[in-house]
């Protein structure tokens, strides 16, 4: 059953215009292209403030709740707006990235003067330091040259001793911004690709060319950092309570009882591992500050890899082990049909490649020449893919050549692979023969791989939506009467052919709970940092559209 649709100012709603273009500004008060931190799918400032302002002004609202407070936009625009906001998150990096946004310069002359201090120091220090204390982790070196090591390690040292050295009343505004500032430096600084949420190394030719000064990247960062602060705290109205910890969204044990107004929030489109990395992409900075996030903000790293913890994540805490999220959602009930009947039909198709790969296995066994037109195209593609690979690999390990050039002569030496193998010399065909062969093991350890992850994967979507419905159930817990959630969500795919409709499954599990609809919203995406094709999970060969729309419900609680 579809929640009830109020009338009530809902032509207030279609009127708004939610379709930004431009480029995604830091804050709605603040149109900047700076940033204080990347972080993967933050929240269109604009479009919150729209939000909070159309219910702020059609209700009395004071205060709100975001439980996926994510890089802290929402925190921000409820800041400036004088609500009193309330967020938590999993992701230790998070919390110092929201935490630092919404931080009050109390004493501003003095934090600026003293870190400027600090800051001009650093380059004449290092020159002249004899011994340093060598951060050391796991895989430290594949991540990061062994100079940017030693900068790093400096700086992590100096950090520590000066906000060793500070006040307990300037600590927590020394702590976020220096290491806000560190933390955005040790991506910079890092051998991973800047412009991918996931950690992916740099190619040879592009680590060969890498030369950056961990120093200076850090001492632009703090003043540019602090530039961003000073103007942002020019623009707050009114002083209100800014709250965010780390805290799991499915209990909000930091609330203690306390209640709310409005539950305005993003959560993730799915589990950390097929859609956004959130634990991969803090995963390096975390590695080298957890002792100083502890120490000087008591955030606690309990874990280098968070996506575990996440939604879906196979160490998410259960909170109940029951099936009220798919009972309370006819559209959950669907969803499920058509992922057993997609699963088994996917099932079905890769135990018959299995079985043509055996035989042609035996072929090649008795020096039989394979044609393209003796395998099926399913197939063809996985041999093709791993031959595609394993030419990827030879030449990105030619420092000479840049990522594009790579991936352009891996897709020509291909093509020219098997066009030798159909129409090549006899010679040249045998020996293509031979080099196919040798992929065929590994193509039919993937195909056995596929068959496994192919069944697991309706596991993993429903674990991910029972953490989400809890979710919801704790957001309603701790609702004021009458209150409102907005919840901005979008349709993600699973299956590399199943399109979920994220903002009807919660519209159903609101409707059982009493909720009434107040309207639901539907805008493009104009910043995208996402491509806009990706490979399936299901199948690396198939290619997918990402999610183009946002989708935005929202509900009043009975």
């Amino acid at each position: 059953m579809e929640p009830k649709k109020t009338d009530e100012n809902n032509s207030s709603w279609e009127n708004l215009n939610l379709n930004y273009s431009g480029n995604n500004s830091y804050a709605s008060f603040f149109p900047s292209k700076s940033n204080i931190h990347s972080y993967p799918a933050k929240l269109v400032p604009n479009l919150v403030f729209t939000l909070l302002s159309q219910i702020k002004k059609e209700h009395k609202i004071r205060s709100v709740l975001d439980p996926f407070v994510g890089s802290g936009t929402t925190a921000l625009e409820s800041k400036y707006l004088g609500l009193d906001f309330y967020g938590s998150d999993l992701n230790p990096l998070a919390n110092l990235i929201a935490r630092t946004k919404v931080l009050t310069l109390s004493n501003r002359n003095e934090v600026v003067t003293n870190i400027e201090n600090f800051i001009v120091r650093l380059q004449e220090e290092y020159k002249n330091a004899r011994a340093i204390k060598m951060t050391v982790f796991h895989n430290i070196e594949y991540w990061f040259k062994e100079n940017t090591i030693r900068e790093l390690s400096f700086l992590k040292e100096k950090i520590s001793h000066f906000l060793k050295d500070q006040g307990i009343e300037n600590r927590e505004c020394y702590a976020l911004i220096l290491l806000n500032a560190f933390s955005s430096s040790i991506r910079m600084c890092s051998l991973s690709r800047n412009s991918e949420f996931k950690l992916y190394r740099k190619t040879p030719s592009e680590i060969k060319k890498f030369d950056i000064n961990a120093i200076e990247v850090f001492s632009k960062n703090v003043i540019s950092l602090i530039e961003m602060l000073t103007q942002i705290n020019n623009a707050y109205k009114n002083e209100s309570v800014m709250e965010i910890v780390l805290d799991n969204a499915k209990e909000l044990k930091f609330l203690q009882g306390r209640k709310v107004d409005l539950v305005l929030t993003s959560p993730p489109y799915g589990d950390s591992k097929s859609t956004v990395a959130y634990g991969q992409f803090s995963r390096l900075p975390l590695q080298w500050m957890s002792d100083l996030l502890y120490k000087y903000l008591g955030i606690r790293v309990y874990s280098e890899n968070c996506d575990e913890y996440l939604l879906g994540g196979k160490k998410s805490k259960i909170i109940a082990n029951d099936n009220a999220f798919i009972d309370n959602s006819n559209t959950m009930k669907e969803l499920i049909c058509k992922m057993d009947k997609l699963i088994n039909e996917e099932v079905r198709k890769l135990k018959e490649m299995k079985l043509e790969l055996i035989a042609l296995q035996k072929d090649a066994e008795n020096d039989r020449i394979i044609n393209k037109e003796d395998i099926s195209n399913d197939l063809f593609g996985l041999l093709k893919e791993r031959v595609r690979l394993d030419f990827y690999r030879v030449y990105n390990e030619d420092t000479s050549l840049s990522r594009k050039e790579v991936k352009k002569l891996s897709i020509e030496n291909t093509e020219h692979f098997f066009s030798v193998l159909s129409q090549g010399e006899e010679s040249d065909r045998l020996d293509n023969m031979e080099l196919l062969k040798a992929k065929m093991k590994p193509v039919k350890d993937t195909i056995n791989r596929k068959i496994l992850s192919v069944s697991r994967r309706k596991d993993e979507v429903l674990n991910f939506f029972r953490d989400l419905y809890q979710v919801v159930v704790c957001t309603n817990e701790t609702l004021n009467k009458h209150g409102f959630q907005a919840w901005i969500v979008g349709h993600r795919t699973v299956l590399g052919k199943i399109n979920i409709n994220m903002r009807e499954i919660l519209s159903d599990w609101f409707s059982f709970m009493g909720y009434e609809k107040v309207t639901d919203l539907t805008r493009e995406y104009s910043f995208k940092r996402l491509p806009y094709y990706i490979n399936s999970t299901a199948n690396r060969n198939d290619q997918i559209k990402t999610m183009m729309e946002e989708y935005i419900l929202i509900v009043r609680k009975p």
